[in-house]
């Protein structure tokens, strides 16, 4: 900014040698080009509260500059028109802002330059700045940024951030066939909406949530939490905006787990759990070959990890750490189950699949499910054995490349611990018989030998005594 008004005073005494003719600086494009990717990029405000008077009135007077920093100035005014307002960083009044960003949803898809500002603005003012962990915490809480939240909930706030996702999703439908326009600065413009966005949301939903505990049942955001994940998704790996994207990410997982309250509540209330009702929403939206792999990845994240992970090395950590991994599964094994059909139509509609990595995402979800609990351990190996009998008996039993392919799924998953000990439960009803029809062909094809192959995997892990919920000290 310094030197931005030292290149102005030289041009001002120009100006009086030479009225009229605009002198080009290469100084001053530099420095306007830096206060321009600033404006355009940096999510942290700090300059702004300093400087955004200095910056405002700088973009208001682009006229007085010569036309290739004036142009760079009038693309940056749009991004500062939420600073006309007055004291736009005062807790008291958010309602200029919430009107900026209303009046900017009739043109979303241009993503406009004041839309973004009100949203990190709004941000600012709504969220608090994270602990240091290594600081101590407050003792006292500062209760401005609750008071802005309460404002916005009051205004709607929850609505018109589902409208902006809405929107969003709407103009990438079917993002996988977007991936190229989101390698764009597209993709950049999209990203910048969708993270101050999603971050007030779940700032709403959460507190919304903590404070109305069990009576809160609205839905409404679940479903375009699920469609932004899977816009999400479809994003590059490589692209320009690759880290807002995964905080993107995060912030849809974490917003979806501010729903997981556990409660005290008997077996006729857990169906209609805050909980339970989530999770259904989410399997509810796994609905479609573009869908499945996202979807299933989502599940994923939301699932606790299976065991055996690290433990703390101090005795009573360690013993709080056991029993909140303990209860944790419990809870979710009880909130899952009145959703056993739907997660049982799931897995046979996938487990067939040849597809790769489709069958990898789907083996990772059943082993999280069967870590949980017994109930989801018998569930699965239940779902998988029921898929491999009627896959045969169908087939008037003869082995088919489906059956292979289930085989071959049910091999990996046979390997993880809790899903063998389910599987051995059910091991001598038709299971077995189906086994030992398979074995007791004596055709020389590719298909039954690959089916015979996988069977003796499968009883080979059986056998396995390193694959044991039994963990032994060396």
């Amino acid at each position: 900014m310094d030197l931005i008004k030292k290149e102005q005073r030289l041009q001002t005494q120009r100006q009086l040698s030479s009225p009229g003719v605009k002198y080009k600086s290469p100084v001053l494009s530099y420095a306007v080009d830096m206060v321009d990717a600033c404006v355009r990029h940096c999510e942290q405000l700090d300059y702004l509260i300093e400087h955004g008077g200095v910056i405002l009135e700088l973009a208001k007077n682009h006229e007085t500059f010569e036309p290739s920093v004036s142009a760079v100035l009038q693309e940056m005014y749009v991004y500062m028109k939420p600073l006309e307002a007055i004291n736009v960083f005062v807790y008291d009044d958010i309602m200029p802002l919430v009107e900026v960003i209303g009046r900017s949803l009739d043109y979303l898809t241009t993503f406009p330059g004041d839309l973004i500002m009100a949203l990190r603005i709004l941000r600012y003012l709504s969220i608090r700045k994270p602990v240091d962990a290594h600081k101590k915490p407050p003792v006292t809480e500062e209760l401005k940024h609750r008071f802005v939240s309460l404002q916005l909930y009051a205004a709607d706030g929850v609505q018109l951030c589902i409208q902006i996702l809405e929107r969003l999703c709407t103009y990438f439908e079917q993002p996988g066939a977007h991936s190229p326009a989101l390698m764009t600065i597209h993709g950049v413009y999209c990203s910048q909406i969708m993270l101050p966005t999603l971050q007030i949301l779940r700032d709403l939903l959460s507190y919304a949530i903590l404070c109305r505990d069990e009576t809160f049942k609205d839905l409404t955001a679940i479903d375009h939490l699920v469609k932004v994940y899977y816009l999400l998704y479809y994003y590059p790996a490589r692209c320009q905006a690759a880290a807002e994207v995964e905080q993107c990410r995060m912030e849809v997982i974490h917003t979806l787990l501010a729903y997981t309250q556990p409660n005290e509540q008997d077996e006729e209330s857990l169906h209609k759990s805050l909980w339970t009702l989530m999770i259904r929403e989410v399997l509810k939206n796994i609905d479609g070959p573009a869908n499945f792999i996202p979807g299933l990845k989502l599940l994923a994240e939301l699932l606790p990890l299976p065991l055996p992970m690290p433990q703390p090395q101090c005795a009573d950590i360690m013993i709080q750490h056991k029993q909140r991994l303990i209860t944790e599964r419990k809870l979710w094994s009880a909130h899952l189950h009145p959703q056993s059909g739907q997660i049982a139509k799931l897995i046979e509609a996938l487990a067939p699949s040849s597809f790769p990595q489709l069958s990898e995402m789907l083996q990772r979800v059943c082993m999280q499910l069967s870590d949980l609990a017994p109930n989801m351990t018998l569930l699965v190996a239940k779902t998988i054995t029921d898929l491999l009998c009627s896959e045969y008996h169908t087939s008037n039993c003869i082995p088919t490349t489906n059956l292979e392919r289930l085989l071959r799924f049910s091999t990996r998953l046979c390997a993880f611990a809790p899903l063998k000990s389910s599987m051995l439960s059910i091991l001598s009803g038709k299971l077995w018989e189906l086994f030992q029809s398979l074995l007791a062909l004596n055709e020389f094809n590719e298909v039954v030998s690959s089916c015979q192959e996988a069977v003796h995997r499968i009883l080979d892990s059986f056998l396995d005594s390193g694959i044991s919920l039994i963990y032994f000290k060396s």
